[in-house]
C-alpha cells in the first residue's frame, strides 16, 4: 500500500479537488480491493487494478456530492427533476441587477 499512496491519492486528487475527500476515497479504495483480493486475475498489474478501483470510487463519489449539492440548493426543483439555476433564485436575480446597474453607471459613456 504504501509504494502506492502516492500516485493513487495523485488520481484520486485530481478528479475530486478535494484532500479529505481524497483521503477517504483512498480508504475506500483500499478496503474494496482488500474484500476482493480474490478477484484479482492478474490481467494487469496491482497498482493498475488499485488505481482502477480508487478512480472509480472517486468517480461514485463526486456523483453522490453533485447530487447533494443540486438537491441542497433547490429542494423543489430537485423533486422535478430539475437543477436550479443561479438566475431562479431570487437574492440572486436582485444582486445580478444591481451588479449590471453598477457596471453600466460606471463604464457607460451614456450622459
Amino acid at each position: 500500500m504504501r509504494r502506492h499512496n502516492q500516485r493513487i491519492y495523485r488520481i484520486v486528487r485530481g478528479i475530486l479537488k478535494d484532500d479529505g475527500e481524497s483521503e477517504d476515497v483512498m480508504q475506500d479504495a483500499y478496503v474494496r480491493a482488500h474484500q476482493r483480493l480474490a478477484q484479482f486475475e492478474r490481467r494487469s498489474s496491482l497498482v493498475t487494478w488499485l488505481t482502477r478501483i480508487a478512480m472509480h470510487e472517486a468517480f461514485a463519489r463526486g456523483q453522490r456530492t453533485k447530487r447533494q449539492t443540486s438537491l441542497d440548493s433547490d429542494p423543489a426543483a430537485a423533486s422535478a427533476g430539475q437543477v436550479a439555476s443561479p438566475d431562479s433564485i431570487p437574492e440572486q436575480k436582485v444582486a445580478n441587477m444591481a451588479l449590471h446597474t453598477a457596471l453600466e453607471e460606471r463604464f457607460c459613456p451614456c450622459p
